[in-house]
């Protein structure tokens, strides 16, 4: 019979999450069926049970994803194809944005502007897995703001 368990709201989920799947013995652990809400959950699930792990050799539980649509059930005609250009390899991406940042600010290390490219892209694949437009940013706060926030603002037009 499967078990369905909670894990309270004040406790961080996926650190609690593995810490309790690597207590299952190795076979029970590799037929465990873990539902989570995306893929990103799923890689982070992934990476917290093999710091939970350690040394410890583990069989993965299956995870699964439940709130992202599977590219082949996006076609409904398999036959069909999708006209979409190739995705940006990430060191190119990061690269191009790192270049972008330079660009806004000449005064920047380049290790300061690396690290906020980094940012930028997990900024990206943010909105784009919230399918969130850009053009919103402009309207994101009205009236006067701390001076951090109005950079922040304009740092962010890079984007749009």
């Amino acid at each position: 019979m499967a078990a369905v368990h909670t894990i309270p709201a004040h406790v961080p989920f996926l650190e609690a999450l593995a810490a309790e799947l690597v207590r299952r013995p190795v076979d029970v652990l590799a037929d465990t069926l873990v539902l989570l809400p995306s893929r990103r959950a799923c890689l982070a699930l992934r990476d917290e049970l093999a710091r939970a792990a350690g040394e410890r050799t583990l069989l993965l539980p299956r995870l699964q994803p439940v709130g992202e649509i599977e590219p082949d059930e996006l076609l409904i005609d398999p036959s069909a194809e999708l006209d979409l250009p190739p995705a940006l390899p990430a060191l190119r991406r990061h690269l191009l944005l790192t270049r972008l940042v330079l660009a806004k600010d000449g005064g920047m290390t380049h290790e300061q502007a690396v690290r906020l490219a980094g940012e930028l892209m997990r900024f990206l694949d943010e909105v784009a897995t919230e399918n969130v437009p850009l053009a919103g940013l402009d309207g994101l706060v009205e009236g006067e703001l701390a001076e951090h926030w109005q950079q922040t603002l304009e740092f962010l037009q890079l984007l749009t």
